[in-house]
């Protein structure tokens, strides 16, 4: 039987081992054969699950590798705004880009005779 035990950061993976998943510590044994089993691979690293911003949802809900993004989406009349990004990445840190925040989406003003509307465009609360 031999150990394998995975870098900080990264966790056991292959094929035949649920049960060792999300852990960084797992065994082979060598078989009659030569052969050892399970093959035990190293895999990661990751970034915990993104705190989704208020009035929004991420999409993975689950953790991420390094390098990948996660998409923050606002809920049904919620809109981005401001700064930060609608898919922010995980970085080799382990943390994630600043997402963009989710506010009410007013939508335009309607139209007042005999004046005008400044701005013309739809509002944000």
């Amino acid at each position: 039987t031999v150990k394998v035990i995975c870098d900080e950061n990264f966790e056991i993976a292959g094929s035949g081992t649920p049960y060792l998943q999300g852990t960084r510590y797992g065994e082979s044994m060598c078989m009659p054969d030569g052969s050892f089993d399970p093959i035990l691979a190293c895999d990661g690293p990751w970034c915990d699950p993104l705190q989704a911003p208020s009035h929004a949802f991420t999409l993975p809900f689950s953790r991420v590798r390094v390098g990948a993004m996660v998409r923050v989406i606002c809920k049904r009349g919620y809109a981005h705004w401001g700064t930060g990004k609608s898919n922010p990445k995980c970085f080799e840190n382990r943390t994630f880009e600043r997402a963009q925040s989710c506010y009410r989406d007013c939508g335009r003003h309607p139209a007042v005779p005999h004046a005008t509307v400044s701005p013309e465009t739809h509002r944000l609360y």
